[in-house]
């Protein structure tokens, strides 16, 4: 079935070129072209909602040049898309190093290494909380930590979240609650005993 493949990408080529152009391609630019061409046919199918051709054809590319970063990046995608969190996390560390200082790549490492250790429900509702957070929106945040801690009484950080968050609002017992269970999960969390501490102090009077 591949070198069908291959036989008509070439042919392809072949037909699109003029001939003044054809004397001057060499066998290392034909291999270029052909690996274009399986690119195209895996975006197209990828448009089209062909995922298993996609994914098979972004693979070809790899195959042909395990560098290609648009192949990466795209094959990294698509595996995302379509909940295979470990595939992804693959790919995008390999675009990671073929482009060390791809931001995108180094971000969704961090986003399926999450999914994969804590569960996708568990995970996007933390990273969404942070959202909140960062715009202020406490409340909504501790919402969504809360949340996050009832589907994953695993999940250290959003514990230690829940517990920071339900201090700075001023709702001590409940941060207290979510602060020393983020330290039972984690007995060297530095952030968590130090709120601790300081949460305890104050409740003492500040002696």
């Amino acid at each position: 079935m591949r070198k069908k493949l291959l036989f008509w990408l070439v042919g392809m080529i072949v037909v699109a070129l003029p001939a003044f152009a054809l004397a001057e391609v060499t066998e290392e630019d034909m291999e270029k072209m052909v690996t274009e061409r399986y690119f195209e046919g895996a975006y197209n199918y990828y448009q089209e909602g062909f995922y298993d051709m996609a994914v098979r054809f972004y693979n070809i590319v790899l195959e042909r040049d395990p560098n290609h970063a648009k192949a990466l990046y795209w094959l990294a995608r698509l595996y995302q898309e379509l909940g295979l969190y470990r595939e992804a996390l693959s790919m995008w560390k390999r675009l990671a190093e073929v482009q060390p200082g791809n931001k995108v790549a180094q971000y969704f490492i961090k986003v399926c290494q999450g999914v994969i250790e804590q569960g996708k429900e568990p995970f996007e509702l933390y990273e969404r909380a942070y959202l909140f957070y960062s715009r202020g929106e406490k409340r909504k945040a501790l919402t969504l930590y809360e949340k996050s801690c009832a589907l994953n009484p695993s999940f250290q950080k959003a514990f230690l979240w829940a517990g920071r968050v339900a201090l700075e609002l001023g709702l001590r017992e409940k941060a207290e609650w979510y602060l020393e269970r983020a330290l039972e999960l984690d007995k060297e969390d530095k952030v968590a005993i130090y709120l601790l501490k300081q949460l305890r102090r104050s409740k003492d009077g500040g002696n």
